[in-house]
């Protein structure tokens, strides 16, 4: 789900090249794992105007779906691989994320350490990735909520008018 997620992520991302890029339904997009205990969240969202909200939730929905149903191409998930193992090596800088992995990982039964984590990575395929994210739409644990802007939380410095 790692990867899963990074391929819908960032500015090279399914996402905010299909949702953003093309379609210009989103000012911007996120999706992002996090792993725990009890399997953690995935998840994704977007900032869009309000009267395109419904079409923009079911894009963003159609999106996952495609990457769930097609998987990546191979090329892709080179890409992010090679991403997250970056975004590792600048993350292990941090005692805390070194703590919270091996933790982890002995909860898991993984290997522990960066490069068992690098090697874990290296044998991931795209059918790997396809069924992850696959058996985790089957499970409905993927959920589309739109939040209007009334419900949102006041950021701190910001007016509004």
């Amino acid at each position: 789900l790692d990867l899963a997620a990074a391929l819908l992520d960032g500015q090279a991302g399914r996402l905010f090249l299909s949702l953003r890029e093309a379609r210009g339904l989103a000012y911007s997009v996120w999706c992002n794992h996090r792993p725990g205990w009890d399997g953690g969240v995935f998840s994704a969202g977007l900032g869009t105007a309000p009267d395109r909200a419904a079409d923009a939730a079911a894009a963003l929905r159609a999106e996952i779906e495609r990457l769930a149903s097609d998987g990546p191409a191979e090329e892709e998930l080179e890409r992010v691989r090679r991403m997250i193992i970056g975004q590792s090596a600048i993350e292990a800088q941090r005692a805390s994320w070194r703590a919270a992995r091996v933790a982890l990982c002995e909860r898991l039964g993984l290997p522990v350490g960066v490069e068992a984590w690098h090697q874990a990575l290296a044998e991931v395929t795209c059918a790997h990735v396809q069924r992850a994210l696959g058996a985790a739409y089957a499970q409905g644990a993927v959920l589309v909520e739109v939040v209007p802007p009334e419900a949102q939380p006041r950021r701190k410095g910001r007016r509004t008018s």
